[in-house]
């Protein structure tokens, strides 16, 4: 039984070991390349995402940041469709579908912009700037119940971010909520950003 344990124990080693070269490559290209991402070299990022992608076919991660690539480039087509396929390979992946969710929102289409940031949220509830993102949308559609919602979300996740408060600020704002919106930016102000509450009439 001994025998058969140690056995087992060093077949296991060896395939973690060959998992581990095999995958080494793509990592390898991968970091390089977000790497380039993070100096705005999005073309050679682009290039290294390539190859990452070409040697692991299934490699969500290079699928994700070269889609970001794409997008900051402003090829929002090719962006969609990496981000796309980083999610058909993994369904969880939150940031995927948040990155999707910006390129539908600076392309105007709302609703998918706010399908994406909510199945972002499904994935990780905690995600606060995916909250963020969706209560932007909703304000820029109206919809401003629903955007207070979102901004309260993310200040209950993270209460220290001045510029949550403004953001929510502004949405009682264009409600005519005129306490709240002063409270509001007085709040962000307390927190270091005065300009909104400098600009208003709360004091």
């Amino acid at each position: 039984m001994k025998l058969f344990f140690r056995f087992t124990f060093k077949i296991c080693l060896m395939l973690i070991v060959l998992i581990g070269c095999e995958f080494y490559e793509p990592v390898k290209q991968l970091n390089q390349g977000v790497e380039l991402l993070k100096e705005g070299q999005y073309d050679q990022a682009i290039t290294f995402f390539n190859e990452a992608i070409e040697l692991y076919p299934e490699y969500d991660k290079a699928y994700y940041n070269r889609g970001l690539a794409y997008a900051f480039k402003g090829q929002y087509a090719e962006a969609i469709t990496d981000l796309t396929k980083a999610i058909e390979i993994n369904p969880e992946f939150t940031m995927a579908y948040n990155g999707r969710g910006v390129i539908y929102k600076e392309k105007d289409q709302y609703d998918k912009a706010i399908s994406d940031y909510s199945k972002a949220i499904e994935t990780n509830p905690k995600f606060a700037v995916a909250y963020k993102n969706r209560g932007a949308v909703y304000k820029e559609k109206g919809q401003y119940d629903r955007a207070i919602a979102d901004f309260t979300k993310v200040i209950e996740i993270n209460p220290k971010l001045a510029n949550d408060y403004n953001n929510r600020g502004f949405v009682y704002y264009l409600k005519e909520q005129y306490e709240k919106a002063c409270f509001d930016w007085k709040r962000a102000c307390e927190l270091g950003s005065c300009k909104q509450y400098e600009l208003s009439d709360c004091k």
